[in-house]
């Protein structure tokens, strides 16, 4: 003989934000505020309309807002959600690679720090006399040179190296000025890969 056992139905308390998202919840009463509803399979994945709970539409997740206007869903650029993709953007763009002198470089973490430091030694080289031209300038017994992202070996005298270090942090640095713009925006972008949001 078979038992079916129903899982009690339990209670969640629910407040919510000015877009009828949940803003918190809990099994146990928080305030006046609070909502109360059946057990949902996950309160981030619905919203309250002032009468009822209803599921997200698929693909609007958190990090958007219903207009109450329209009726349609949004990015909401005051979410978390939405900064952090922003930061998440502007993170992939940085560590993407870069062009100088018509070739492409890898800027990794670690390459950008190899870079930095590189750069140091080749304004130290060019202080103490280095001469344009000079590719033994870091005292070696071998021609400088940097891996570019196809592999080949670029060779670099000192003032091309420190050239190659600032442009390398021009580049961090306009992609973090980019992102900054794009949180500063009173309208969240539709697309924030789009190329047109970012340095080229």
């Amino acid at each position: 003989m078979t038992e079916e056992y129903l899982e009690p139905v339990r209670a969640i308390y629910v407040q919510v934000d000015t877009q009828g998202r949940p803003a918190k919840w809990s099994s146990s009463p928080m305030g006046e505020d609070d909502i109360i509803v059946s057990a949902l399979d996950d309160p981030r994945q619905h919203y309250y309309n002032g009468e009822e709970w209803l599921p997200l539409p698929a693909g609007e997740g958190p990090g958007k807002r219903l207009d109450p206007v329209t009726g349609e869903w949004a990015l909401d650029a005051s979410s978390d959600e939405f900064l952090a993709a922003i930061n998440a953007e502007r993170d992939r763009r940085i560590n993407g690679g870069f062009i100088f002198g018509g070739v492409v470089y890898q800027t990794r973490p670690e390459d950008r720090e190899n870079m930095a430091g590189a750069a140091t030694s080749a304004l130290a080289a060019i202080t103490d006399g280095a001469q344009p031209g000079d590719l033994r300038w870091h005292g070696g017994s071998s021609d400088f040179a940097w891996i570019a992202q196809d592999n080949t070996l670029v060779p670099m005298d000192a003032q091309t190296m420190l050239a190659f270090g600032q442009a390398a942090m021009a580049h961090k640095q306009a992609h973090i000025f980019a992102a900054r713009a794009l949180k500063d925006m009173p309208e969240a972008p539709s697309d924030i890969t789009d190329d047109a949001l970012w340095p080229s």
